[in-house]
């Protein structure tokens, strides 16, 4: 068999397919962990404001680079949260939330001036996070206490 070019390339791309698709037994620990999201770990982590009381609570994105303004929150349940962009980013995703919370983020593309508002009733941690133009990930984490209005 002749090896030209073109077979070359089709045996490399089907070498790194197969190399792809074998992975590993799951025991690389440098693999991704979820983020430990009690109030503690929450507060070693980022720079946590108490907002408890405030409503709505402002969360600035973007504002000097790739951050949130806070970066940490402690809220009270069902505060409305506004996401309000000074800069530009991709999507607002969650990255660990409370097994209740369906809160699933935004899609696209938000510039300076977009808002986006939600209410958090779910209690616990939450860490979220975006990307700016270059694909550079920042995170920020919020901690939703009972409000006590049902005690």
């Amino acid at each position: 068999m002749e090896w030209t070019r073109r077979r070359a390339i089709y045996a490399t791309a089907a070498a790194c397919t197969l190399a792809g698709c074998l992975g590993d037994d799951g025991d690389d620990e440098s693999e991704l962990e979820e983020p430990d999201t009690d109030i503690d770990s929450l507060r070693e982590e980022y720079d946590v404001a108490d907002r408890t009381g405030d409503d709505p609570v402002e969360i600035a994105v973007d504002p000097d680079g790739a951050r949130f303004d806070p970066d940490g929150l402690e809220i009270d349940a069902s505060t409305t949260l506004r996401w309000a962009w000074e800069g530009s980013s991709e999507d607002l995703y969650p990255i660990a939330i409370p097994d209740e919370c369906t809160w699933e983020g935004t899609d696209g593309e938000r510039t300076a001036g977009d808002e986006y508002d939600r209410v958090f009733w779910a209690e616990g941690g939450y860490v979220y996070g975006s990307r700016d133009g270059d694909g550079e990930e920042f995170t920020g984490a919020l901690f939703v206490h009972d409000d006590g209005e049902d005690e």
